[in-house]
């Protein structure tokens, strides 16, 4: 019978997929930015471009062609207001998030402070897009891997995953190198992503330089190509339409450059329409997701051999000092773990992530917290680490600490994978280890990572705290983003932990393991007094 389900649930996909038109080069999907800038409307119609976005809740006098969408954006802190959520409301039914919110100059902003915005976003009923970060949004505990667990654990609304890419190599590589971004952070939270701003641009001296024409040309052909082929990519939107805003710009005034050019017809002309589409047709997934749903199946059969397994991890307490486990998960759909132990010193407990729970897969982290007090359920209170008033889970966002850092999505081409974190604080030193782990000859695989040594007694004056008996407690990192004095600290003394949170993209300084064949991992706390 339940074989019969799903012969029913593939017939409807095929007719499902088989039944939609497509017109031969139509693409829904490619967009541009654009500011109100001479010759704008004349460029957005030969641009051959469903949509666009300018950065602002109204299209700020920008007359589009008929069929063009405009999709508004709530840029930053100061755009929480009646005035501009309620002009986003009558400009489109799609919201952009805030605008790079990880970057100075830009809508610089904590992720409290955006986790604490976020309703009044939600409240307009808008199809809501997280907010679009500079770059990171594949790297745990990064600024988007923080937000969307915030939001997550608040029961917030996120659709879909805005996306900022640059590449600084400009030969063909660079699709290669945007695709694996993209995927990642796919991977990562499972929900559709609109790259909202693309382009070759080199940032790492001190002024930006550019590819030429026909470098950019070709990126231009290459990664429209490929974007069109990922079903998960929703929308797409080049950096810029105008030279006038951006060397990369498609247009000089009216006219297509070499760039604009290749932009244009890398999919050939879309039939615009006198009402745009609200929302893009679900991709396959989506329409997998949605007949599934239907017939109350959690998923496909996999293959045989590859059922469900459970994912063990054992904590061992050598820290000298009682620790109450701490946990959170990835925005993800990942289960958050209640029963959590606590562990006196010396002592060591095991817990089981079922993989067979939805949504058959566990991304989150551990941490230990300390010097905790109060009646659990009500007063509980950790002066390290404190995530709620509950002794045996966490029912808000951790605060800076120390993190080990797990995969046990066995769909993710990367899984297992785990390291050690002290990108945001270090509290106490922490390692994680493979247990029966077989690893190729040769690689890094299933390596211990982390270290033992207690790193408080390097930590810079300016980023201590200390306890009430005056002996160091936490190092937080003032700036996760950039080398600091902090962060090369820690570097030294502990290379195989994350120290900020660039690292892992300097070659020889990743910190992220794989393990797909091992029994378990032990995690431990070592002392940092």
């Amino acid at each position: 019978m339940r074989l019969l389900r799903y012969l029913v649930v593939l017939l409807l996909i095929v007719s499902s997929v088989a039944a939609t038109p497509v017109a031969a080069g139509q693409s829904t999907k490619k967009g541009v930015s654009a500011a109100n800038v001479a010759g704008v409307t004349s460029a957005l119609a030969d641009s051959r471009v469903g949509w666009y976005y300018n950065w602002a809740s109204s299209t700020q006098g920008i007359v589009a062609p008929s069929g063009v969408e405009f999709v508004p954006m709530i840029w930053g802190a100061n755009s929480v207001t009646d005035t501009e959520l309620n002009q986003a409301k009558a400009s489109g039914t799609t919201l952009l998030g805030f605008n790079e919110p990880d970057l100075l100059g830009q809508a610089l902003m904590t992720v409290e402070r955006a986790l604490e915005l976020w309703p009044r976003l939600q409240q307009t009923g808008m199809r809501l897009g997280a907010p679009a970060v500079a770059w990171g949004g594949d790297i745990p505990g990064g600024w988007l891997d923080r937000f969307m667990s915030g939001a997550a654990q608040r029961g917030l609304r996120v659709d879909f995953i805005p996306l900022h890419w640059y590449g600084s190599d400009f030969s063909a590589a660079a699709t290669g190198h945007l695709k694996k971004y993209i995927q990642s952070v796919y991977d990562r939270y499972r929900k559709p992503i609109w790259l909202t701003e693309f382009g070759l641009i080199n940032f790492s001296g001190p002024s930006p330089t550019y590819p030429n024409q026909a470098e950019q040309a070709a990126f231009a052909r290459d990664s429209t190509a490929m974007l069109e082929g990922l079903s998960f990519v929703q929308r797409y939107s080049w950096f810029t339409l105008s030279t006038a805003t951006s060397p990369t710009g498609l247009y000089n005034g009216t006219t297509a450059n070499e760039t604009g050019v290749a932009y244009r017809d890398a999919t050939g002309p879309i039939e615009h329409k006198a009402e745009p589409k609200k929302d893009d047709p679900p991709g396959l997934e989506e329409t997998v997701k949605g007949i599934y749903d239907i017939f109350g199946v959690d998923s496909p059969p996999g293959p045989a051999g590859e059922g469900p397994g459970n994912n063990t991890v054992t904590f061992v307490n050598q820290s000298g000092e009682t620790v109450w486990l701490g946990s959170t998960v990835n925005a993800d759909g990942s289960a958050n773990l209640t029963g959590l132990p606590t562990l006196q010193n010396g002592q060591s407990a095991t817990i089981t992530i079922p993989e067979s729970s939805a949504p058959n897969h566990w991304r989150g982290k551990f941490f230990a917290r300390q010097g905790c007090t109060g009646e659990s359920g009500s007063t509980f209170h950790c002066k390290v680490g404190d995530c709620g008033v509950y002794a045996d889970r966490c029912s808000t966002g951790d605060q800076p600490v120390s993190l080990a850092e797990f995969n046990f999505d066995r769909k993710d081409a990367l899984a297992v994978w785990y390291n050690v974190s002290y990108v945001n604080a270090f509290s106490l030193p922490i390692t994680i280890a493979p247990r029966d782990a077989k690893a190729p000859p040769g690689s890094k695989e299933c390596e211990v990572m982390g270290c033992s040594k207690n790193l408080l007694t390097s930590c810079p004056p300016e980023n201590l705290t200390r306890g009430d008996d005056g002996s160091p407690m936490l190092c937080t990192n003032p700036n996760r983003d950039a080398k600091t004095p902090y962060s090369n600290a820690i570097q030294s003394a502990c290379p195989q932990a994350y120290a900020w949170s660039k690292q892992d993209a300097e070659p020889g300084n990743e910190t992220v393991r794989q393990c797909k064949e091992c029994s378990g991992f032990t995690v431990t706390f070592h002392s940092g007094r």
